[in-house]
C-alpha cells in the first residue's frame, strides 16, 4: 500500500506500508536500511515521522508514535512537492486502504531529533513547511504555500 509517492523521474521517492505492518522507502537513489524495525498496528492510529538531518550515513531517522524506530542512509533531496501522489501511485495499484491524516512535509528543518510525544490535535504549519494536507474532508494545502491539491480516481 502506498502512503505517498513523489515525482515521476529518476529521483522518484515513495513510502509504502507492507502487509506485515512495516514501512519501506523506495526510490531510484541509494538507500541503505530503509525498512522500519517497529511494525505498524492495524486498525489503530499511528504517528509516523521520517526526518532527514543531512546527506551522510544514517542521516535519515524513523519515529513511530514518537519512539526512534531506526536509521538509514538516503542521498536524495525529497522536499520538492511539484508532483506528489498521496495514498496512491502514479502507476497502477498501490492504493491505501485506510486513513491518512496530517501529512506535513518540512524542508530544511529536522522537526524531530529525539523521542517525542506525538500531537493529538491537527498539526500546524511551522517554519519551512512545504505541504500540510489531509487535515479535514477537503483537499487543501494548509501551509503558507497554498499549493493546488487534486483528488483523482
Amino acid at each position: 500500500t502506498r502512503l505517498f509517492e513523489k515525482g515521476t523521474n529518476s529521483t522518484d521517492f515513495s513510502m509504502d506500508l507492507a502487509v506485515d505492518g512495516t514501512i519501506t522507502i523506495n526510490n531510484n537513489a541509494t538507500i541503505t536500511g530503509s525498512t522500519t524495525t517497529i511494525p505498524i498496528s492495524l486498525n489503530k492510529w499511528t504517528h509516523v515521522a521520517l526526518v532527514r538531518t543531512s546527506t551522510g550515513t544514517n542521516d535519515t531517522r524513523w519515529y513511530i508514535n514518537g519512539a526512534a524506530a531506526g536509521t538509514f542512509t538516503h542521498d536524495t533531496n525529497i522536499s520538492s512537492v511539484n508532483l506528489m501522489y498521496i495514498c496512491a501511485s502514479g502507476g497502477a495499484g498501490y492504493f491505501l486502504t485506510g486513513h491518512l491524516s496530517n501529512l506535513r512535509i518540512v524542508s530544511g528543518t529536522a522537526v524531530y531529533s529525539a523521542a517525542f510525544t506525538p500531537s493529538t490535535t491537527p498539526l500546524l504549519p511551522i517554519a519551512n513547511t512545504v505541504l500540510l494536507t489531509c487535515q479535514n474532508n477537503m483537499f487543501v494545502d494548509n501551509s503558507s504555500n497554498n499549493l493546488n491539491v487534486f483528488a483523482s480516481a
